[in-house]
Formats: C-alpha cells, sequence, structure tokens
C-alpha cells in the first residue's frame, strides 16, 4: 500500500509559501506520482505532461522551472527529482525488503498456527462456552486463556485501531502481536484484516491546502 509523507510544517516553509497555486499543485500531485510509482522522487518530462491535465496547467515546463527556481525540484540527465523526497520517504529498495520481509512473517505466521494456533484457539473457545470452569490441564502458553482474555485482546485490538495513526501496516500488525501476547489470545489472520480496515478508517486525513 503505498503512501506519501509530508513535514506538518511544510505549509509553513518560505518555499511553498511564495508558490502560484499551479506550482504547489503540480509539486504535490509529483509528490504522490513518485510515492505511487516508488520512483525514489525522480519525475520524467513525460510523467511531467501526463499530471498537467490533472493540475489544469497548459503549460507544465514553465511550472517546473518554478519549482526548480524554488528549489523544490531539481535538474537530472532524464528529468528532476523531487528536492529531499527520500529524507521523508522510503526508498523503492526499502519498501521492497519491507514487503518481503512481510511476506516471510505472514507465511511464518500461517505456518505455524495450524497446530499452535488451533489447540490455543480451541481452549479460548471452551471458555468462553463455560468461564466458571477451568481447565485442568498445563497451558501451553503458561495460563489459561478465558473467554475475559479474549475479549480483552481483542476490546484492546480495536482499541489500539480507532487510535492508530500511521499507514505502517508492518508495525500495526507488530502491535496486535504484542496484544496477542499480552492476552495470552491469538488473533486471526481474519480479525488483522478487520482490525486494519477499522484503523484505516479512522485514520487522521492530511489537511487539504487552503485555496487562494
Amino acid at each position: 500500500m503505498p503512501y506519501l509523507l509530508i513535514d506538518d510544517g511544510m505549509a509553513e516553509n518560505p518555499k511553498i509559501v511564495g508558490l502560484s497555486d499551479k506550482a504547489f499543485r503540480l509539486w504535490i500531485t509529483s509528490l504522490l506520482y513518485c510515492a505511487r510509482n516508488l520512483t525514489n522522487g525522480a519525475i520524467s518530462e513525460i510523467a511531467i505532461r501526463s499530471l498537467a491535465p490533472i493540475c489544469q496547467i497548459a503549460k507544465p515546463l514553465a511550472v517546473v522551472r518554478a519549482l526548480v527556481e524554488a528549489g523544490l525540484f531539481e535538474k537530472t540527465d532524464t528529468g528532476w527529482v523531487i528536492h529531499d523526497y527520500l529524507d521523508y520517504n522510503p526508498s523503492r529498495a526499502d519498501l521492497s525488503e519491507k514487503r518481503r520481509l512481510s511476506r516471510e512473517r505472514q507465511k511464518k505466521y500461517r505456518g505455524k498456527g495450524s497446530r499452535v494456533t488451533e489447540r490455543v484457539t480451541g481452549r479460548v473457545s471452551n471458555a468462553w462456552q463455560d468461564p466458571t470452569k477451568g481447565s485442568s490441564k498445563e497451558d501451553p502458553l503458561g495460563s489459561s486463556p478465558t473467554g475475559f482474555q479474549g475479549n480483552g485482546a481483542i476490546a484492546a485490538a480495536e482499541a489500539a485501531a480507532r487510535t492508530w495513526e500511521t499507514p505502517d501496516s508492518d508495525a500495526f500488525a507488530q502491535h496486535l502481536d504484542q496484544i496477542a501476547h499480552d492476552h495470552r489470545t491469538p488473533i486471526g489472520s481474519v480479525e488483522r484484516e478487520r482490525l486494519w480496515d477499522i484503523a484505516l478508517t479512522n485514520m487522521p486525513k492530511p489537511a487539504k491546502a487552503a485555496s487562494t
């Protein structure tokens, strides 16, 4: 899931304050293009011309020159690169590695879950049916999970989802792992997807730039 990070003090930056409306629109749209296409901040003339109609700009190269003069674009042999893009956003290589590790972690989780998760989930389900009955068997996680523990894990996870503020799904998954560990209760993949949907729905939206 591509995303874009922008300094929250961007609106007060002298480079931004002096931009025309057209230059500001092209700068923001170019940032989004680079994030979506994982270009490491590089953008070609072809890409600029393709973005011009979206920004309602008839002469995009003239606007690009204004962005170069403002220090927001830097000329390269193949087009331009957005100044300081990689200071705020991960590189294509970093994102690829992050996604690879995420896939491996999910694969490992699914592989281990066939026996351990089934055994633990069975204990939790039994406890939910009758919370007053304890287990006479030794619990593999060091304590006997109950329905109250299971409900507590989901409640904690939902509370975390409603207050989650970063579009980093890997960090959110790790946070769910910690909640599951603390409550001695597994959180399944379907439930994790539901929780991530809650997080995306409640995540603060970037403030829109005021039009002038």
